[in-house]
């Protein structure tokens, strides 16, 4: 059994988003167009980050609390943009402390085009100017429309300065990986990456980024784990701005998932000030058909199938990721058609459990479970030729971790203090996940018909409470529970 532990009050020991999620991470610096994923400069590109998204545990809902960024590229030209929302909160509550708001945005132009033709087929070089503005741009407005939506407490800080300042900066970035990678091979491939940034602005900021990533990179798909190290020094534009640098500061380890043409995810923890941030985004690569299974066998290529799913679940705040994929099927069909698949699947979700009602505190979770699943997959013959639906079954039983943390949300009245604990945990669960692809159509499918909208339900049962008291004020998390969740999927080709 994993023991509870009890952290310093606002601390905690366990984090296993940032290495189990799948950005470039937050080592990256806020408004340069720096590829979301280890592929090519998308065409265009939007994420959305904040740190409840990138781990429960560690969720500290402040700092660089929130922000938005994307990106466009035009032939040679790369416009990019991000919004962020800083927070300072100075105890567990959200009523002390200091806020203010941050506007980037850039162009630039791709140098590698010059450089020799050898180095250009690996290299990614880009330079230009922008402009950052701060001060009140709505960012306490937002965060209070998503707290409420997650029926989380709403902040009241105090802005650093209301009115906006903006200046002129300069910038550059520059990439180089170990080998080219061709389109067309269906083979995947590590590759790594050197890379590193730069932005300077009139008001004497300085930020600089560099770092190194290993990517498996395959026709539809990609996964990386990197390291970088980040610089942010200067005059910054607020009290509050400058102790986010100094926050960010550090080195941070980083991983991510991500489909061409697609969905990615990804996660990022410094190593030193457990800063964090998760991200989901969608990133648009050149126009290129999605390799198709029956063209990837053709081709002489070894096909491995994995489905990525984001997963929501509906009236507790929590997110999560799910990796799927069939290590056996069925040769003959089923009743109704179909074939039924021995999978695994890997899971992992967190955000916050409501099943605790604690005055001034709630309890926040991490879970990753691992195990089989059964799958069955009817065909469509028995449906109108309009009406090319795939349906799936599913169910599963996984095995893994379950960490807790009871989170003071009310610095005047809580109930208990903030400590942390983990057991092991089963859960089995089961569903179902729709597709619109006909079977004909199997070969050759669209991206549209690639994409999975699918519910299930899981019960989870820690193996171990853990006890929390305050003087004869006793009680238990780590309790079992249940629950259902939304999820959209892609299905990714290696």
């Amino acid at each position: 059994m994993l023991r509870p532990i009890r952290p310093a009050p606002g601390t905690a020991r366990f984090a296993l988003a940032p290495l189990l999620l799948p950005t470039s991470a937050w080592a990256a610096i806020a408004g340069l167009p720096e590829p979301p994923t280890p592929r090519e400069l998308p065409q265009h590109w939007v994420a959305f980050n904040d740190d409840m998204l990138g781990d429960a545990i560690l969720d500290t809902d402040d700092y660089r609390t929130g922000n938005v960024n994307a990106g466009l590229t035009i032939g040679d030209l790369v416009i990019a943009g991000d919004y962020s929302a800083f927070t300072r909160r100075h105890d567990p509550g959200y009523t002390n402390g200091t806020r203010v708001d941050e506007a980037t945005l850039t162009v630039g132009l791709r140098l590698d085009p010059h450089l020799p033709s050898e180095i250009r087929r690996r290299t990614l070089l880009l330079a230009g100017i922008g402009l950052r503005s701060d001060g009140d741009l709505g960012g306490e407005l937002s965060q209070d429309a998503i707290h409420r939506t997650f029926s989380f407490p709403q902040a009241h800080l105090v802005y650093d300065r209301h009115s906006l300042s903006t200046t002129p900066l300069a910038w550059a970035y520059g990439s180089m990986d170990t080998a080219p990678w061709h389109p067309g091979t269906w083979h995947a491939a590590l590759v790594g990456q050197l890379e590193g940034a730069a932005l300077a602005s009139a008001r004497g900021e300085f930020q600089e980024h560099i770092g190194v990533s290993l990517s498996l990179i395959g026709e539809v798909g990609s996964a990386w784990l990197g390291c970088d190290y980040v610089w942010n020094g200067g005059r910054q534009a607020t009290t509050t701005a400058a102790q986010v640098a100094e926050h960010e500061s550090g080195t941070w380890i980083n991983a991510g998932l991500a489909a061409s043409n697609g969905i990615f995810l990804s996660a990022g923890v410094d190593a030193h000030t457990h800063g964090i941030s998760g991200s989901v985004g969608y990133a648009a690569q050149a126009p290129s058909p999605p390799a198709a299974a029956g063209e990837i066998a053709a081709a002489g290529g070894d096909v491995k199938l994995t489905l990525l799913e984001l997963e929501y679940f509906k009236g507790s705040g929590a997110t999560g990721m799910r990796l799927s994929g069939a290590w056996f099927e069925s040769a003959d069909p089923l009743p109704l058609g179909g074939r039924l698949a021995c999978a695994w699947f890997f899971d992992y979700h967190f955000g916050a459990d409501y099943d605790y009602h604690w005055q001034g505190n709630r309890v926040d979770f991490d879970q990753l479970v691992l195990g089989p699943e059964l799958q069955h997959t009817l065909g469509t013959s028995w449906l109108p030729r309009w009406l090319p639906l795939r349906l799936q079954g599913f169910a599963d039983a996984g095995v893994g971790v379950r960490f807790e943390r009871v989170k003071v949300v009310d610095a005047g009245q809580h109930r208990f203090n903030q400590d942390t604990g983990g057991a092991l945990v089963v859960q089995p669960g089961a569903g179902a996940r729709l597709r619109w692809c006909a079977e004909q159509d199997e070969a050759h499918p669209a991206w549209f018909n690639l994409l999975w909208l699918g519910y299930g339900y899981d019960y989870w049962i820690p193996l171990q409470h853990a006890p929390i008291s305050n003087g004869s004020d006793h009680a238990d998390y780590l309790r079992p529970g249940m629950g259902g969740h939304y999820s959209v999927g892609y299905s990714i080709s290696w």
